[in-house]
């Protein structure tokens, strides 16, 4: 190789080094760069999408029947429906919670929220502790409507240390109303009785008025 070749390649490779930093520095300081953006589906369409755990447990399904009902069903690890939110086959809006028994057709528990095609709104809790909590911040004043494992239905209104009324009914059926001072004792009560003997007559009532012993002090009849 001659002197003069030997000067060409030196001067080819120094320039296109001075390129390649060139083009690096334009690349690496942040410059705008065109690239093609990668494709994506504009919709997916299934009839059922299902949404599994590593070991192949169902943990939840989004599909449409053939009914017109649609819904989004939630399964514990046992694949027991927990939770379902959707439409039923008659277009009403529901969510439905369950226990660990899962839904069966009389299930030990459940919370139901839904809505009738005519707007009106329904809350139904079902089971031996269900109950509805209404509270003001830090509980200082709360309404509870429950059922107690006797089966028997309990509204109960309590304020911050200023007593509480709890309306009831009584193990033979009939109701009660009874009110409490801040100290927790009956200070008064309504009840009606069971009707006269051998089931005739009206329902006898009674209205009692107690002290703060909870000892009579006054009663009608």
């Amino acid at each position: 190789m001659t002197r003069t070749d030997t000067a060409y390649m030196l001067a080819v490779a120094m320039g296109a080094g001075l390129i390649g930093g060139l083009v690096s520095g334009f690349v690496f300081r942040g410059e705008p760069v065109i690239a093609q953006e990668p494709s994506r589906a504009a919709k997916v369409v299934a009839e059922e999408l299902r949404i599994v755990a590593k070991d192949g447990t169902v943990r939840a399904v989004l599909g449409a029947q053939a009914d017109g009902a649609a819904s989004l069903t939630f399964y514990d690890g046992k694949g027991k429906v927990r939770a379902e939110v959707g439409l039923n086959a008659a277009g009403v809006s529901e969510l439905a919670l369950y226990d660990q028994a899962g839904k069966q057709r009389k299930p030990e528990g459940f919370a139901y929220l839904f809505v009738l095609p005519n707007g009106g709104p329904r809350l139904s809790l079902v089971g031996d502790a269900a109950n509805l909590t209404v509270a003001s911040p830090q509980l200082a004043g709360h309404a509870t409507l429950k059922v107690e494992p006797s089966h028997a239905p309990v509204l109960s209104l309590e304020g911050p240390n200023m007593g509480a009324a709890l309306l009831t009914m009584l193990h033979d059926g009939n109701p009660s109303f009874v009110l409490y001072d801040p100290e927790g004792y009956r200070r008064a009560m309504l009840e009606v009785s069971e009707m006269g003997a051998k089931g005739k007559g009206p329902p006898r009532s009674a209205l009692m008025l107690l002290d703060k012993n909870e000892k009579l002090i006054w009663s009608a009849p």
